[in-house]
């Protein structure tokens, strides 16, 4: 590998959110994200399989699986089918065709789906496990998978991300209070090194791509990080700079294991006298921006299908109009107020941003959730699409976060990057 010096450059700390504010389910094309696109699908989950709040990343060759789980809320059951494409590490359509990605057949119907069981709402709960014996993945790389009515593959309604990872390299690391002086109290530095030994480096700041993810959120990813030193085999991520993220706050939490008592943070549970069902008002949530630093445990925007009154969760767990509401003295015209966790799927849409209520002093939504246990926090964009939890949460170096460095290698003369290393960094608890 060939001697570099130290790139020298600035990286912008502020994360623009780039996605159109346009109505979550307004339109049946492809992106290539994590999507549902009708109204009537909710709660998707793609997990490795035993592994409920798992991140979707398995090992190429490994027998791991993935469970894929989804609800259509409809008396009449749809027969769906799903396809898979393989992507670049900017998640854009790689140039490989299927055979070459693919083992098996390039698309097949998901077969396993059962009826909910006494439950307000109706659905139909959908399961598939992948790689499985009709399509398995011969590379590694980042995926998206497309869910579609069988008989109409154009009318999208989940595209689904997912990692297959060759772990090839090595990658160590630690996230700790950042070093600018500006950031200490609120942000948190994620330093790496990346051992490369296996692999033949041409150009380091071109033969590899490596993506940082806080909590796996999309929303504020790192991706156009480059090593302050290559030295022999060894990359050198200790940056100061471009690898620095907002340490916000420890996720607030609604326990909907139950609907027969009040939760923490349920203030009254009322009959739906028009759609039937039950609504579930929220104990207004205080704006925590001033606020010190709180210890509270979370599942850093996860959430768990679980109740406390029955045996299947997946089948049982009911679905509820839940009333979120932030308190606030007074309407910010500069600010769009969102409800963010994987619970709206890190969406940053009309579907998940709140209204100002006046009378009531509080910023409101109200979502149909179904039964479990949720993380979820409030976020801002300013005018410019600027991504924010300062305001709503507050931000501090002391926060609990997982961290993810995904590292990607484009061999000489290859078509396609590899995903070579994925190593998780924990920070937090300092």
């Amino acid at each position: 590998m060939r001697v570099a010096l130290v790139l020298l450059f600035l990286f912008c700390t502020n994360i623009s959110f780039s996605q159109s504010d346009a109505d979550y389910f307004s339109s049946r094309f492809l992106k290539y994200e994590d999507q549902i696109y009708v109204e009537n699908i909710k709660t998707v989950l793609l997990e490795r399989n035993g592994e409920p709040m798992s991140d979707p990343v398995i090992r190429l060759g490994s027998g791991e699986t993935l469970l894929l789980q989804f609800d259509l809320l409809d008396n009449e059951i749809e027969d769906y089918s799903y396809r898979i494409i393989h992507c670049d590490p900017d998640w854009k359509s790689s140039e490989l065709s299927e055979n070459e990605f693919l083992d098996g057949f390039n698309t097949d119907q998901i077969s396993n789906y059962k009826h909910s069981l006494n439950t307000l709402v109706d659905f139909w709960h959908y399961q598939l496990l992948f790689p499985n014996a009709q399509m398995k993945p011969l590379l590694s790389g980042n995926y998206l998978m497309v869910v579609f009515p069988t008989n109409e593959p154009d009318s999208i309604v989940i595209s689904k991300r997912f990692f297959v990872v060759e772990p090839i390299v090595q990658i160590s690391g630690t996230a700790h209070r950042a070093t600018v002086i500006e950031y200490r109290n609120s942000h948190q530095e994620v330093d790496f090194k990346i051992n490369a030994t296996g692999i033949s480096l041409n150009n380091p700041y071109t033969d590899l791509k490596v993506v940082l993810l806080q909590n796996f959120n999309y929303n504020t990813s790192l991706t156009n990080i480059q090593p302050l030193f290559a030295s022999n085999d060894e990359l050198d991520y200790n940056l100061e700079q471009g690898n620095v993220f907002e340490g916000g706050s420890e996720y607030r939490i609604l326990d909907l294991r139950t609907n027969k008592f009040l939760t923490q943070s349920i203030e009254r549970i009322e009959n739906d006298s028009i759609n039937g069902g039950m609504v579930t008002i929220l104990k207004p949530d205080l704006r925590l921006g001033t606020q010190r630093y709180s210890a509270n445990e979370d599942i850093n925007g996860k959430y768990l299908i679980k109740i406390y009154e029955g045996r299947d969760a997946h089948l049982e767990g009911d679905y509820i109009q839940v009333k979120f509401r932030l308190k606030t003295k007074e309407e910010n015209p500069e600010m769009t107020y969102y409800v963010e966790g994987n619970l709206t799927d890190r969406k940053l849409t009309s579907t998940y941003r709140l209204n100002y209520n006046e009378v009531a002093g509080c910023y409101e939504i109200t979502l149909l959730v179904k039964q479990g246990y949720y993380n979820y926090r409030y976020i801002t964009l300013d005018e410019k699409r600027n991504y924010s939890v300062l305001e709503t949460e507050g931000s501090h170096y002391e926060t609990r976060n997982e961290y993810d460095v995904l590292v990607y290698w484009k061999a000489i003369g290859a078509r396609y990057f590899k995903l070579i290393g994925d190593q998780k960094i924990q920070a937090g608890g300092f």
